[in-house]
């Protein structure tokens, strides 16, 4: 496959955590890697303009194909790139070659085995599971592994201190089983021990299948506490895989009164996600954001930013923000120059190579003032402000509105360069030009007249929406179980349907047609 044919092919991947796997011509495996977006992650190899260092393009280079593992959680994902890379020892993974820096699972020897974090892997009789490249989910996976499973943390050694000194606090709101109480059979601790390691090993998804599978046969067998027991721990597994989706902006029945005008809604930005925001004119796409911001008064509702009210963020807090809003802007006296200036007195974390880069990339002037920029010189530049301070989140407001398409494409892939350099970014973008969002968001809202009318994967969107175009005849035939919205047209009846393969299968006569998100909220808002 070409380096063109590989980026189209990647383009269609979704956009979930997963693995992927990279063959040459002899189908040998020359890179295994880790995405929290595959579709983000891989096509950013293939797609033409990315600068790449001298070992990745190497790789690029020998690519024929690739293959993909999709994954639940980006921690599962972590542990298959690593059991992967193990497996097959790819020439373009340095892990294997380079320990330094990584971190491990380590099982401590003897009967009563403990499970912890270190970065050290040490000849001291100890199992270790690893390498990983990520410490911060691998330590965080450990602690939850040995919350679940109820296993000690503590640095007494079983069977010695067993009877020795009461339960600390972890016994008592149920997070140890407490061998130290002497009452803890080492079989019913090492089940628990290996279910540890299930999890740890085959995240989990794997460890939800198994641990059911352990309480089908206990209830089978009338063994009904210890179903209940394994019931426990498999809605702890799933509480745990819940929170690796964190939120990085939360909205929560959001109200705001005008005198002709009600904004009710509520919608979620996740960590590592872009989330589109559309609607038409005055649906309250610019109100929400600015309310998100704190710049207007609200009535009612709770808006999160980083798991803290609006109206508690702290002055760090609004420094990992970045903002473009559609009626905003420097002053058109100030000079780039000024700008960056500004830039470097207000954000500690100003990257002013980034900045200058940019700038010499999209050739704007640094000595000209802005009074003297075009359209799309001043939406270039708000955007390039906007993510020069290593922000975690940005919301942009209509960020390419008015550009031609060059210009538009220009920014798009400045923002998706934007998140690939940190997959703990997040995104909040409004825009009339649905195009744009549909090559580049994860999800969409869709607001109007104030209410949130829909919110699906972009991916669904494109994929599994349809427009059917019916006849009257055909309309009365026609299966309504699927039928989200109905628009009266001159040759009968446009139906909005989100499940395309139904009709296509069942009513092969009828016109099926791939609704655009344009064509998708006309018949949101006009449709019954």
């Amino acid at each position: 496959m070409t380096k063109a044919e590989l980026y189209k092919k990647a383009c269609m991947l979704p956009l979930l955590p997963g693995v992927y796997i990279i063959r040459d011509k002899s189908d040998t495996i020359i890179y295994i890697g880790k995405a929290k977006r595959l579709k983000t992650r891989v096509s950013q190899y293939f797609r033409e303009g990315v600068p790449h260092d001298a070992k990745v393009s190497q790789m690029i280079a020998h690519a024929f194909t690739f293959d993909v593992i999709v994954c639940q959680s980006e921690f599962e994902a972590l542990v298959l790139e690593a059991s992967q890379i193990k497996a097959h020892t790819p020439k373009y993974n340095i892990l294997l070659k380079d320990d330094k820096g990584y971190s491990y699972i380590r099982i401590s020897s003897g009967d009563w085995k403990k499970l912890s974090y270190t970065l050290q892997k040490k000849d001291d009789g100890a199992e270790y599971i690893g390498p990983y490249k990520s410490s911060y989910y691998v330590k965080n996976a450990v602690e939850e592994a040995n919350k679940i499973f109820m296993l000690p943390t503590c640095n007494r050694q079983f069977p010695r201190d067993c009877g020795k000194g009461r339960p600390c606090l972890n016994y008592h709101i149920k997070q140890c089983m407490a061998p130290c109480t002497g009452r803890v059979r080492l079989k019913d601790y090492n089940e628990n021990l290996n279910r540890a390691l299930e999890f740890l090993r085959g995240g989990s998804t794997n460890s939800i299948k198994k641990l059911t599978e352990e309480m089908e046969t206990a209830a089978e067998n009338l063994e009904f506490e210890r179903a209940a027991s394994i019931r426990d721990i498999i809605k702890s597994v799933r509480k745990m895989s819940d929170k690796q989706k964190v939120v990085a902006t939360k909205i929560d029945k959001l109200k705001k009164q005008y005198k002709n005008f009600t904004l009710n809604c509520s919608m979620e930005v996740k960590e590592g996600m872009i989330t589109g925001f559309v609607g038409p004119n005055g649906s309250g796409k610019s109100t929400t954001l600015k309310a998100v911001l704190g710049l207007i008064y609200i009535d009612g509702g709770d808006i999160q930013i980083f798991g803290r009210n609006v109206k508690d963020i702290k002055p760090e807090d609004k420094e990992q923000i970045g903002v473009v809003l559609s009626d905003s802007g420097f002053s058109r006296y100030l000079t780039v120059k000024d700008i960056k200036d500004i830039l470097k007195n207000t954000y500690e974390a100003f990257d002013e190579q980034l900045f200058t880069n940019y700038i010499e990339k999209y050739q704007l002037p640094t000595d000209k003032k802005l009074e003297q920029f075009s359209v799309g010189m001043k939406a270039k530049l708000k955007l390039i402000t906007a993510i020069c301070h290593k922000a975690k989140l940005l919301i942009l407001d209509e960020p390419t509105a008015g550009l031609d398409v060059m210009a538009r494409n220009e920014m798009l892939d400045m923002l998706r360069d934007y998140m690939e350099e940190d997959e703990e970014r997040s995104i909040l973008v409004s825009s009339h030009i649905s195009t744009d969002l549909e090559t580049l968001c994860d999800n969409i809202y869709m607001i109007n007249e104030g209410n949130i009318i829909l919110h699906e994967e972009t991916d669904r969107l494109l994929s599994n929406y349809a427009i059917l175009k019916v006849d009257e005849e055909q309309s009365k035939t026609l299966d309504p179980q699927y039928i989200i919205k109905m628009k009266k047209e001159s040759y009968g009846y446009a139906c909005l349907t989100d499940q395309k393969q139904f009709y296509l299968e069942n009513y092969p006569k009828i016109v099926v047609e791939k609704g655009t998100i344009d064509q998708i909220i006309t018949l949101m808002i006009q449709g019954v």
